[in-house]
Protein backbone atom coordinates (compact mmCIF):
# COMPACT_ATOMS: atom_id res chain seq x y z
CA UNK A 1 0.00 0.00 0.00
CA UNK A 2 2.78 2.78 0.86
CA UNK A 3 4.19 1.66 -2.66
CA UNK A 4 1.02 3.08 -4.14
CA UNK A 5 0.89 6.17 -2.01
CA UNK A 6 4.38 7.22 -2.61
CA UNK A 7 4.09 6.69 -6.46
CA UNK A 8 0.66 8.44 -6.40
CA UNK A 9 2.62 11.53 -4.25
CA UNK A 10 5.47 11.43 -6.40
CA UNK A 11 3.40 11.32 -9.67
CA UNK A 12 0.94 14.36 -8.19
CA UNK A 13 4.02 16.38 -6.78
CA UNK A 14 5.99 15.72 -10.64
CA UNK A 15 3.10 17.41 -12.69
CA UNK A 16 2.19 20.21 -10.21
CA UNK A 17 5.85 21.45 -9.80
CA UNK A 18 6.62 20.71 -13.28
CA UNK A 19 4.06 23.26 -14.32
CA UNK A 20 5.35 25.79 -11.81
CA UNK A 21 8.62 25.40 -13.47
CA UNK A 22 7.18 25.64 -16.67
CA UNK A 23 5.15 28.86 -15.78
CA UNK A 24 8.14 30.12 -14.35
CA UNK A 25 10.10 29.81 -17.45
CA UNK A 26 7.40 30.72 -20.17
CA UNK A 27 6.97 34.24 -17.95
CA UNK A 28 10.41 35.16 -19.60
CA UNK A 29 9.00 34.76 -23.21
CA UNK A 30 6.20 36.87 -22.08
CA UNK A 31 4.84 39.84 -24.33
CA UNK A 32 4.46 42.43 -21.41
CA UNK A 33 7.01 44.87 -20.14
CA UNK A 34 10.75 43.18 -19.47
CA UNK A 35 10.53 44.40 -16.46
CA UNK A 36 6.91 42.61 -15.39
CA UNK A 37 7.71 39.25 -16.80
CA UNK A 38 10.77 38.93 -14.85
CA UNK A 39 8.90 40.19 -11.68
CA UNK A 40 6.47 36.95 -13.09
CA UNK A 41 9.48 34.73 -13.62
CA UNK A 42 11.02 35.40 -10.39
CA UNK A 43 7.69 34.90 -8.55
CA UNK A 44 6.46 31.52 -9.78
CA UNK A 45 10.38 30.27 -9.29
CA UNK A 46 10.63 31.27 -5.63
CA UNK A 47 7.49 29.55 -5.49
CA UNK A 48 8.70 26.23 -6.97
CA UNK A 49 11.39 26.50 -4.46
CA UNK A 50 9.18 26.26 -1.75
CA UNK A 51 7.02 23.57 -3.52
CA UNK A 52 10.12 21.66 -3.91
CA UNK A 53 10.96 21.57 -0.35
CA UNK A 54 7.77 20.67 0.65
CA UNK A 55 7.36 18.21 -1.41
CA UNK A 56 10.45 16.83 -1.32
CA UNK A 57 9.69 16.31 2.62
CA UNK A 58 6.48 14.33 1.86
CA UNK A 59 8.10 12.16 0.00
CA UNK A 60 11.12 11.49 2.24
CA UNK A 61 8.45 11.06 4.80
CA UNK A 62 6.50 8.27 2.63
CA UNK A 63 9.86 7.10 1.59
CA UNK A 64 11.04 5.95 5.06
CA UNK A 65 7.95 4.30 6.02
CA UNK A 66 8.15 2.33 2.60
CA UNK A 67 11.73 1.57 4.13
CA UNK A 68 10.70 0.66 7.52
CA UNK A 69 7.81 -1.74 5.79
CA UNK A 70 9.43 -3.26 3.17
CA UNK A 71 13.26 -2.62 3.81
CA UNK A 72 13.47 -1.51 0.63
CA UNK A 73 15.39 1.74 -0.63
CA UNK A 74 14.44 2.75 -3.76
CA UNK A 75 11.77 5.36 -3.02
CA UNK A 76 14.75 6.99 -1.03
CA UNK A 77 16.69 7.35 -4.17
CA UNK A 78 13.69 8.31 -6.34
CA UNK A 79 13.57 11.21 -3.93
CA UNK A 80 16.93 11.80 -4.54
CA UNK A 81 16.19 11.98 -8.46
CA UNK A 82 12.87 13.78 -7.93
CA UNK A 83 14.95 16.51 -6.05
CA UNK A 84 17.77 16.64 -8.28
CA UNK A 85 15.60 16.95 -11.07
CA UNK A 86 13.90 19.86 -9.71
CA UNK A 87 16.95 21.59 -8.16
CA UNK A 88 18.84 21.43 -11.45
CA UNK A 89 15.93 23.02 -13.08
CA UNK A 90 14.91 25.63 -11.06
CA UNK A 91 18.47 26.24 -9.88
CA UNK A 92 20.54 25.95 -13.06
CA UNK A 93 18.38 25.89 -16.23
CA UNK A 94 16.33 28.96 -14.66
CA UNK A 95 19.14 31.26 -14.27
CA UNK A 96 20.98 30.66 -17.41
CA UNK A 97 17.28 31.58 -19.27
CA UNK A 98 16.85 34.53 -16.91
CA UNK A 99 20.72 35.74 -17.76
CA UNK A 100 19.96 35.24 -21.42
CA UNK A 101 16.66 37.27 -21.29
CA UNK A 102 18.14 39.82 -19.03
CA UNK A 103 20.96 40.48 -21.43
CA UNK A 104 18.69 40.97 -24.37
CA UNK A 105 16.71 43.23 -22.79
CA UNK A 106 19.66 45.42 -21.64
CA UNK A 107 19.29 44.56 -17.77
CA UNK A 108 22.61 43.04 -15.74
CA UNK A 109 22.06 39.98 -14.53
CA UNK A 110 22.85 39.67 -10.84
CA UNK A 111 25.86 37.60 -9.28
CA UNK A 112 23.03 35.53 -7.65
CA UNK A 113 22.57 33.83 -11.23
CA UNK A 114 25.95 32.92 -11.84
CA UNK A 115 26.13 31.27 -8.83
CA UNK A 116 23.41 29.96 -8.29
CA UNK A 117 24.07 26.91 -11.30
CA UNK A 118 27.14 26.09 -8.57
CA UNK A 119 25.23 26.08 -5.50
CA UNK A 120 22.36 23.71 -7.64
CA UNK A 121 25.10 20.81 -7.85
CA UNK A 122 26.36 21.34 -4.42
CA UNK A 123 22.63 21.13 -3.07
CA UNK A 124 22.26 18.06 -4.76
CA UNK A 125 25.19 16.25 -3.78
CA UNK A 126 24.14 17.26 -0.01
CA UNK A 127 21.04 15.88 -0.48
CA UNK A 128 21.98 12.90 -1.54
CA UNK A 129 24.46 12.63 1.25
CA UNK A 130 21.58 12.89 3.81
CA UNK A 131 19.45 10.37 1.94
CA UNK A 132 22.42 7.92 2.35
CA UNK A 133 22.82 8.76 6.35
CA UNK A 134 19.22 8.26 6.23
CA UNK A 135 18.93 5.31 4.87
CA UNK A 136 21.95 3.63 6.84
CA UNK A 137 20.76 4.82 9.89
CA UNK A 138 17.28 3.01 9.31
CA UNK A 139 18.67 0.01 8.41
CA UNK A 140 20.53 0.28 11.43
CA UNK A 141 17.83 1.28 13.70
CA UNK A 142 15.68 -1.75 11.74
CA UNK A 143 18.51 -4.34 12.32
CA UNK A 144 18.73 -3.06 16.28
CA UNK A 145 14.87 -3.54 16.64
CA UNK A 146 14.54 -7.00 14.96
CA UNK A 147 17.08 -8.38 16.52
CA UNK A 148 16.94 -6.82 20.04
CA UNK A 149 15.16 -10.06 21.53
CA UNK A 150 18.41 -11.93 20.81
CA UNK A 151 20.63 -10.01 21.37
CA UNK A 152 18.52 -8.99 25.10
CA UNK A 153 18.35 -13.01 25.35
CA UNK A 154 22.29 -13.71 25.03
CA UNK A 155 23.04 -10.85 27.29
CA UNK A 156 21.54 -12.24 30.04
CA UNK A 157 21.58 -16.11 29.88
CA UNK A 158 24.14 -17.62 31.98
CA UNK A 159 26.77 -19.63 30.57
CA UNK A 160 25.63 -23.11 30.85
CA UNK A 161 28.18 -25.33 33.34
CA UNK A 162 30.19 -27.57 32.11
CA UNK A 163 29.29 -31.23 32.86
CA UNK A 164 31.13 -32.63 35.17
CA UNK A 165 33.68 -35.38 33.29
CA UNK A 166 34.19 -37.08 36.74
Amino acid sequence: MWTKVYIACSLVFLFVLGFVVYYSASWLGSITVPADAFAGYEYFRSLAWYILWITTAILLILANIHLIRTSQSWTLWSTVGYFCLFVLSIGFLLPIISITFLRDNGFAPELTAYLSPFLAIALCAGFAGLVYADSFLVRKFLIRTDDSATIDELETAEDPAPDDLD
